[in-house]
């Protein structure tokens, strides 16, 4: 019989409390969370502090379904959300982090994103083999 282990996680930021990170640490905070395709997507939105903030929400819930430290900026910088030309979000680990957490092959995570004016909010589920 085939055993599989599900993990889900749930993560909300405050849109305020990112706003003041950004503006007290600007660039050095972006370039240490965020990598350069999620900076270039979320700057190509009208929304852009709504978008840093479900992505930030998505890693974090991503680091804990891993069972990894979610406020560890390696880590965050690590997990990477995309979106396929549908729409649908996606998660990219850095392999390095892969091999760190001794993630197992076969790994599968999903994830959903969504934000409004004040809070942005990210699910992400892990199916281990």
């Amino acid at each position: 019989m085939l055993m599989m282990k599900i993990r889900h996680e749930v993560e909300m930021v405050s849109l305020a409390a990112l706003r003041r990170n950004v503006a007290s640490k600007s660039a050095r905070f972006l370039k240490s969370v965020f990598t350069r395709s999620e900076q270039r997507y979320c700057r190509s939105n009208r929304m852009l502090l709504e978008h840093y903030g479900a992505r930030l929400a998505a890693k974090r819930a991503v680091l804990k379904v891993l069972g990894l430290n979610a406020r560890n900026r390696k880590f965050l910088r690590a997990v990477e959300i995309g979106k396929y030309t549908n729409g649908q979000p996606y998660v990219q680990l850095a392999p390095r982090l892969c091999r760190q957490a001794k993630l197992p092959h076969g790994l599968r995570i999903e994830i959903t994103l969504a934000h409004e004016r004040k809070f942005a909010v990210a699910a992400a589920m892990a199916v281990l083999p």
